[in-house]
């Protein structure tokens, strides 16, 4: 069996994945504003199962046009674009709800060692998959010598 990595993650299934994530995302804060604090739930599940048929639907209308195709692989795009975008509004939700909770937890000194753990990495690393401008390089490694004193 042979996977091609292309057809798998190209570019046409990263572009269904931002729009639909984008779609849900806006679609999922509206749900939350709009919604009562009991029904925010089944009106996101809901929302989730409408945008996810619409994804669906939308591959087979592409079966209708010419030069288009029909894929299952866009339609797990769309899926996940979905799954993501819903989870944003539900996570922020939950943050404002229970924020002395959250606040407490992501000032542990777990996640501020493993930050800075992370950050080191960032700048340690033999093949950057970012590039820093110079000047901002050496401004961090001024900035974590200040810290690391």
């Amino acid at each position: 069996m042979i996977l091609d990595v292309e057809l798998m993650f190209g570019a046409d299934k990263q572009m269904h994945l931002w729009f639909y994530f984008m779609i849900s995302f806006m679609v999922g804060f509206v749900v939350v504003l709009l919604s009562s604090q009991p029904s925010i739930k089944k009106r996101i599940r809901l929302t989730w199962m409408f945008l996810v048929t619409i994804g669906t639907l939308e591959e087979y209308r592409q079966l209708l046009i010419p030069n288009r195709s029909a894929e299952v692989l866009d339609a797990i795009a769309n899926m996940i674009g979905v799954t993501f975008g819903l989870a944003i509004p539900i996570i922020v939700l939950y943050v404002m709800k229970y924020r002395k909770y959250v606040l407490r937890m992501a000032c542990s000194p777990y996640v501020i060692i493993l930050f800075s753990l992370f950050m080191g990495l960032v700048l340690l690393n033999e093949r950057p998959f970012v590039a820093l401008d110079g000047s901002i390089q050496e401004k961090w490694r001024s900035l974590v010598a200040v810290f690391g004193k």
